[in-house]
């Protein structure tokens, strides 16, 4: 049994379980690996494994991601970072004239195999071959299509490479839904790392292949660049607020403009004015734009492993600093304008009855990455050297090798303030995700709705979070009128719809919920 999109969660009447992705296989996967006796780093595994098969446009074994948890043995929390990097040949004078958007220029090293299997090694108790089996039958089998999949696929039909042609483009007419995808190709790597684990992609026979053809097509990718490659365990930052203890991985990812948003809110008080309102609706998007200013500050100073970050987000955090950037908030009268870009992702939860809560993130960056397959491994890489800027001059962010820069990527986990697990969710989104992940933590931090009613009430944004649409500012349908008459100037856009979570959550006696974003098309069990 599954939850519908008007009861937004199951519960078995012996509910210690819950898993939440934005695809059914791999939510049933999740669900089958937890009654099996599998743990909730177990259910994360297999779920991810199968979301990058029967998702491939936003996820996949030659994308990046994060991954955050509470680990009930250890009662602690912590987070793995398995972001991509910049190959040895990423230099200002290789990459010049290259296309970055899409093509064999535009893969990072990708971090996912790595991430998966360093939570097998530290955090799971099944095998790989189990966790990889339910994916390897879909790659193999074939699994049949959603509208969605199905209108992203004949999107990119005249974007993808010649080598991701045979996999995802059809000669014969455009997808439809109910057709069914095969990828015996990527069946195969996915038996291969059940059998020889990560080596056998980033030492083995899946290096030599993508070694040689980067080589032929003049790319910069190597098989050198993916033997260097190692993911990051890292811990935690954290703000306390009446109820809750919020935690966001320590950047790279910019969760910590989450928590600097949250503390605005608070002291300005968003929780005294009306819900949906034209003063909620302005202040909360000058907070969105003054997160991404917090942001924008630090990646001027620091890359994210530069000694002295973390002073930085502890002074950024300070009672000071807010109640300035508050005051400065509550004087402007207008929405200042930003100008961003984006990344399609996933994102998943899973609980168990032992106390473990996790979030994963993953991508490939843009919808399908780069649009190049590796031949005969049927592995889709991302696109993430979009990132990075090619002008040496311009910022920080200018591309070298092995470099990491800030990322929008924000999987949270909130504990009462007792230190217990209570829930975890992420989302998807781009440069909306911590706009959007900020909003939902705010409405049941401060408005007192339950997770699924802070899931369920209208979100905005200010910015562009896609590549391809503009900065202006938007909103969903659902506010007050006065919002939408208040800000009606030429870049207010509305009829739009931002971010797709998916969150577990303890309740008393240790029982679990699940929750899906009307939004999507995701099931929860």
């Amino acid at each position: 049994m599954q939850a519908s999109k008007e009861n937004q969660y199951f519960m078995e009447d012996e509910n210690h379980f819950g898993v939440s992705t934005a695809h059914r296989l791999s939510s049933e996967v999740g669900k089958d690996i937890l009654i099996s006796g599998g743990n909730a780093f177990d259910a994360i595994v297999a779920s991810a494994v199968t979301l990058a098969v029967v998702e491939p446009g936003n996820s996949g074994v030659g994308g990046e991601g994060y991954c955050i948890f509470y680990d009930a043995t250890e009662r602690r929390t912590g987070a793995l970072c398995f972001m991509g990097e910049p190959c040895a040949l990423a230099t200002p004078q290789n990459v010049h004239g290259k296309e970055f958007s899409r093509g064999v220029s535009a893969p990072l090293v990708p971090g996912a195999p790595a991430g998966w299997f360093a939570l097998i090694s530290e955090k799971c108790t099944k095998s790989a071959e189990e966790l990889f089996s339910p994916a390897i039958s879909f790659a193999r089998e074939g699994f049949p299509l959603d509208h969605t999949e199905a209108d992203g696929l004949n999107w990119m039909s005249d974007v993808f490479h010649t080598s991701a042609r045979e996999t995802f483009c059809r000669g014969d007419r455009p997808w439809k839904e109910g057709d069914l995808l095969r990828q015996p190709d990527l069946a195969r790597t996915l038996e291969g790392l059940t059998r020889e684990g990560p080596d056998f992609l980033y030492t083995g026979r899946i290096a030599e292949s993508l070694d040689a053809f980067f080589e032929k097509t003049g790319a910069l990718l190597r098989s050198h660049d993916l033997a260097a490659y190692q993911v990051r365990w890292q811990g935690t930052i954290a703000a306390k607020f009446d109820n809750l203890e919020v935690h966001v991985p320590v950047p790279e990812s910019t969760g910590f403009s989450v928590l600097f948003g949250l503390k605005l809110l608070d002291a300005i008080g968003i929780q005294n004015m009306p819900q949906g309102g034209l003063d909620f609706v302005k202040i909360t998007l000058n907070v969105l734009r003054k997160m991404q200013e917090c942001v924008d500050e630090l990646s001027s100073k620091l890359l994210p492993y530069d000694c002295g970050v973390l002073d930085e987000l502890d002074r950024l955090l300070e009672v000071e600093d807010i109640q300035t950037a508050s005051a400065d908030i509550m004087k402007k009268n207008h929405v200042g304008q930003i100008r961003q870009h984006g990344c399609c992702t996933t994102s998943l939860s899973a609980a168990d009855h032992l106390g473990n809560l996790v979030c994963l993130t993953q991508t490939l960056d843009d919808g399908y990455g780069s649009g190049v397959v590796v031949p005969e491994t049927g592995i889709l890489l991302n696109n993430g050297m979009a990132w990075f800027e090619t002008d040496p001059e311009h910022s920080l962010c200018s591309i070298e090798p092995r470099k990491h820069v800030f990322v929008p990527v924000v999987p949270t986990i909130s504990l009462t303030n007792s230190g217990k697990p209570l829930f975890a969710l992420g989302t998807p989104g781009g440069y909306g995700i911590p706009q959007t992940t900020t909003q939902v933590l705010s409405h049941f931090l401060f408005s007192g709705d339950s997770v699924e009613t802070a899931i369920s009430r209208p979100r905005m944004t200010v910015g562009s979070t896609t590549p391809w649409d503009d900065s202006g500012i938007k909103l969903e349908e659902g506010f007050l009128q006065e919002a939408y008459d208040g800000l009606a100037t030429d870049s207010i856009q509305t009829g739009w719809e931002f971010g797709d979570f998916h969150a577990v959550q303890f309740l008393e006696k240790g029982s679990l919920m699940a929750f899906v974003d009307h939004r999507g098309q995701g099931v929860a069990y």
